[in-house]
């Protein structure tokens, strides 16, 4: 019972450990508030906030109640918005 508990505890320990070496490896990126996003694209927080409803805007995360956005998904809903002319207009995937 007793070498159960101990290796129980070394690998709780090692686990710990490579979560640890994990989160140095991959940082985790800053998260934008709505009205830093809102700023970066150049839009108001009503827009972003009515995109975010009808599903259009970048993607987001939830933390309660509270709403995040990833630059990475933000920079990935503006390169797909990207077009030649206006006569490529058609409608994007969310």
């Amino acid at each position: 019972m007793r070498f159960e508990r101990l290796a129980a505890s070394v690998v709780a320990v090692e686990a710990l450990t490579l979560s640890t070496q994990l989160k140095r490896a991959i940082p985790m990126q800053r998260l934008l508030t709505q009205a830093e996003a809102a700023e970066l694209l150049c839009l108001s927080e009503r827009t972003l906030e009515r995109l975010r409803v009808t599903g259009t805007g970048p993607r987001f995360v939830r933390l309660g109640r509270s709403v995040r956005y990833r630059l990475a998904d933000v920079e990935a809903w503006v390169t797909a918005r990207v077009v030649g002319s206006t006569s490529q207009h058609e409608r994007h995937p969310q």
